[in-house]
């Protein structure tokens, strides 16, 4: 009886933090619509960690420095189950990093995002597949399932395309890349003996004196460039996986200096601090977290209206005798307003993070990091 208790307790969770979340998308594009000279900032506040607040209200300012709104038109995505029946095509699952625990919502959209501009035609992009939401409960207000949770409960970070390279994956990311090199091997094979014989029957018909080895030759070499066609698929996917091991054991350091590290809010942290530098117009608008000279860089990205991020991974965690670094690599859609038309291009961002040994704030893993150095 406990048991159901709680499972219901949870479903009711489930459906009170996905009504907060399509409240927030609503007033999210309500915002970026109308780009009101006042905003009410509460209901934002309620909803989002404080550093995805920040990045709105730049994001606004941007927007309406640039005299542009969006409009965004999104519609979950169905698909049917072995009887028939049509379901949104959704995962959820709750789960604790460090101190903090983390609410997972991945749904499968399209969504149509349209750029205006006064005395322009206006310019869409449409996106369809994953997206990821990222909740994040505060530490303090406990890991029961109550009203007091989803109350604490905000949005951390979202992103597109794939989840962060969280070390669920791996293991199954392993199995897959397995699985599918056998298949691979398999599907050549049998396309090489069955091409044979087509390829054959057709020269013979069509050219009754050409020689098997001449045949075989022709059948051999259509089968290899199928196999180099899978090889090269098989590699990019390869690489890919070699580069997620290296984030995850990047991650297993960090860990083990600190117990209490939550990836989600390092991610969302990074996430926000690039959001910020790409929606600024000058060096004070970006604040105190940045340690270097980006005046080129933000001329260079001066038009830059909207960023999403794609994935995110760490590359390298060293040290000097007077500092500590965290390298991280994370990759962004950027729409820039060109004036005379809207033009979106993907970037990886290579960010490295640097904190003194010596620093005051010592146990404090996030506030204390600052932005040595940032390349496109």
């Amino acid at each position: 009886m406990a048991e159901n208790t709680s499972l219901e307790v949870r479903d009711i969770e489930k459906r009170e933090l996905n009504a907060s979340f399509n409240s927030y998308v609503e007033n999210r594009n309500e915002l970026l619509v109308t780009v009101p000279e006042l905003i009410d900032w509460n209901m934002f506040q309620r909803r989002c960690v404080p550093e995805l607040v920040e990045v709105l209200q730049m994001q606004h300012r941007r927007l309406k420095k640039r005299g542009v709104t969006i409009r965004t038109r999104q519609r979950e995505l169905f698909k049917r189950d072995n009887i028939g029946e049509e379901f949104i095509a959704q995962t959820e699952r709750l789960w604790y990093d460090g101190p903090y625990s983390i609410y997972v919502l991945r749904k499968k959209e399209k969504r149509f995002r349209e750029y205006c501009r006064e005395n322009r035609e206006p310019a869409g992009f449409t996106d369809k597949g994953w997206f990821t939401y990222y909740f994040r409960q505060e530490p303090g207000e406990g890991k029961k399932i109550s009203s007091e949770y989803i109350e604490s409960t905000r949005l951390g970070s979202y992103g597109r395309e794939s989840e962060y390279s969280l070390e669920q994956n791996l293991k199954q990311e392993r199995v897959n890349l397995w699985t599918l090199m056998f298949l691979f091997w398999i599907l050549t094979s049998v396309v090489s003996f069955v091409s044979y014989f087509i390829i054959s029957g057709f020269l013979s018909v069509t050219f009754p004196g050409i020689s098997e080895e001449m045949m075989l030759g022709v059948s051999l070499i259509n089968a290899g460039c199928l196999d180099v066609v899978l090889r090269v698929r098989l590699l990019m996917m390869y690489l890919r996986y070699r580069l997620r091991v290296k984030s995850h054991k990047v991650l297993e350091s960090i860990r083990q200096q600190w117990p209490e590290f939550c990836i989600e809010k390092f991610i969302a942290m990074t996430d926000s601090r690039l959001k910020r530098i790409f929606y600024a117009d000058s060096m004070a608008d970006i604040g105190n977290f940045v340690s270097c000279d980006l005046t080129e860089f933000l001329k260079k990205y001066a038009n830059v209206v909207d960023c999403e991020t794609l994935d995110f991974r760490f590359v390298g965690m060293s040290q000097d005798e007077n500092y500590e670094y965290i390298d991280v690599r994370q990759k962004v859609l950027l729409t820039g307003d060109l004036g005379y038309r809207m033009k979106r291009k993907k970037r990886t961002v290579k960010i490295r993070f640097m904190r003194s040994k010596d620093s005051i704030m010592y146990t404090d893993f996030y506030r204390d990091w600052y932005v040595g150095e940032v390349d496109v």
